[in-house]
């Protein structure tokens, strides 16, 4: 298979790559300021930072019934040493 050649817009590409290069450190920033709440959680109630994340991405995604599901499942296989 060989591909058609595409005259490229040199504007357009430089543009689109300084675009997604703005996002990527957006992304960055967003990292640091959630590692910032995290361990201020820590720091003020003790929260463990896995517990503390694993909310917010059950919040985020919206997948708190599958949390709870696989959490049920945990608490059965363990009680299975009670």
């Amino acid at each position: 298979m060989s591909e058609s050649i595409v005259q490229i817009d040199k504007k357009e590409v430089k543009s689109s790559i300084n675009s997604i290069v703005d996002v990527m450190y957006e992304i960055e920033a967003a990292r640091e300021t959630v590692n910032e709440i995290v361990k201020k959680l820590k720091a003020d109630y003790g929260l463990a930072p896995s517990v503390v994340r694993a909310a917010a991405s059950a919040i985020h995604k919206r997948n708190k019934e599958e949390l709870e599901e696989k959490n049920q499942a945990v608490l059965e296989l363990v009680h299975l040493f009670d």
